[in-house]
C-alpha cells in the first residue's frame, strides 16, 4: 500500500467515526458501519494501528463538540475494543495511550481495563502535579491508597481548599465530565429564564468569568478561563448569548474559537 492509499484509509475511518459521534440519534447503523470499517481495514491486527486509532479517540474525546450521547458513544467504542486492549497492551502501555483523556481513563478503570498500580499512581501524582495540573484531583479516589501520610494530607487539604464541597456527589460529577457549577449547567442547556433569574438573584456580573472545575474534561475549557458569553458561545447557547450581547457584554475576538467549537 502506498502512502496515498494509507491516508485514504485513515480518512475513511475518521469520517465514519465523526459521523457516528455527531449523529444525535442512538441509531445502530452508524456504529455497525464503523465496526465494519475496523474489520475491513484490520486495524485490530497490529498494535501500531490500534494505538493510532486510540490516540485519535483521545483527541476527539478531549476536544470535539459534545453532541447528545457523546460520552456514551466514546464508551461504546471502547467497550467494543475491551478484549483487544487487554490482549495487545500492557497496563503501563494502556496508561500511556489514554492518560490524556480523563473521561476515557475513568471508563477504563471502572471496567478494569487498566489498573491503577503504584507506578501509575506516582506518575499521576508527581508528574501531573509538577505541571500545575489538577488531573490528580480527578483521580484522587484511585491514587489515595498509594500516597504516604504527608502526601495524603497535602492533597486532601489542597482539594478541600479548592472546593469545600468537592466530595459531594464526586462520582456523579466525574461521570458527567463538565463544570458542575449551576450557572454552567444553565448556560449549557440554554435555560434563559432560569439564567436571568439566577444572575439577578445573586447579583452576578454578566462580565464575570467561569470558575475552573476539576471535573471539566474538555481540554479547551481546562486551559482557558472563559467569560459567561464565551461559555455560551462554546456550547451554542443562542438565547443566553443574545441576552448577554443585548446587555452590552464585551465581545472579543476569542469568541471566534468558542463559536467554531459549538458548530452553531
Amino acid at each position: 500500500m502506498n502512502y496515498q492509499e494509507y491516508l485514504s484509509e485513515k480518512g475513511e475511518i475518521y469520517d465514519i467515526l465523526i459521523q457516528f459521534i455527531e449523529d444525535e440519534s442512538d441509531d445502530d447503523y452508524n456504529f455497525q458501519e464503523l465496526i465494519d470499517t475496523f474489520k475491513r481495514q484490520k486495524i485490530q491486527e497490529t498494535e501500531e494501528e490500534l494505538a493510532l486509532f486510540f490516540r485519535l479517540l483521545v483527541q476527539i474525546s478531549n476536544n470535539h463538540h459534545r453532541f447528545p450521547n457523546f460520552i456514551e458513544k466514546i464508551k461504546r467504542i471502547l467497550q467494543y475494543f475491551h478484549r483487544i486492549i487487554d490482549k495487545n497492551f500492557l497496563n503501563s502501555e494502556i496508561f500511556e495511550i489514554f492518560k490524556n483523556s480523563k473521561i476515557i481513563m475513568l471508563f477504563l478503570i471502572e471496567h478494569q481495563i487498566i489498573v491503577i498500580d503504584e507506578k501509575i499512581s506516582k506518575e499521576i501524582f508527581y508528574r501531573c502535579r509538577n505541571k500545575e495540573s489538577k488531573y490528580y484531583f480527578y483521580f484522587y479516589p484511585e491514587i489515595k491508597s498509594f500516597l504516604n501520610d504527608e502526601e495524603f494530607e497535602d492533597i486532601k487539604q489542597e482539594i478541600t481548599e479548592a472546593d469545600s464541597e468537592i466530595f459531594s456527589n464526586f462520582e456523579y460529577k466525574r461521570q458527567v465530565g463538565e463544570n458542575e457549577a449551576y450557572i454552567c449547567e444553565l448556560i449549557r442547556n440554554d435555560s434563559i429564564e432560569l439564567f436571568v433569574s439566577y444572575v439577578n438573584q445573586f447579583n452576578i456580573s454578566l462580565s464575570s468569568k467561569i470558575k475552573p472545575s476539576i471535573f471539566e474534561t474538555n481540554h479547551f475549557l481546562e486551559k482557558h478561563e472563559l467569560s459567561l458569553i464565551e461559555y455560551a458561545a462554546f456550547f451554542g447557547s443562542i438565547q443566553i448569548f443574545q441576552y448577554l450581547k443585548f446587555n452590552n457584554v464585551e465581545m472579543t475576538p476569542s469568541l471566534w474559537l468558542c463559536v467554531i467549537h459549538s458548530q452553531n
